[in-house]
């Protein structure tokens, strides 16, 4: 089945990553801050929306 064949390849990622980090959460953090950082282009930051009244 394709979708077990996806999920058991996310999981050997995770854990290829948390290898990589040495198992420690800190460094986790870290390196998943650092991919997201990377993921969002730095010259379209905008101030945060402002949700109006709920009616």
């Amino acid at each position: 089945m394709q979708t077990i064949s996806t999920i058991e390849e996310v999981r050997e990622t995770r854990k290829e990553i948390s290898r990589q980090c040495d198992f420690d959460p800190k460094k986790l953090v870290k390196y998943y801050l650092e991919r997201q950082k990377a993921r969002i282009p730095t010259s379209s930051h905008t101030e945060p929306r402002v949700r109006g009244p709920v009616d």
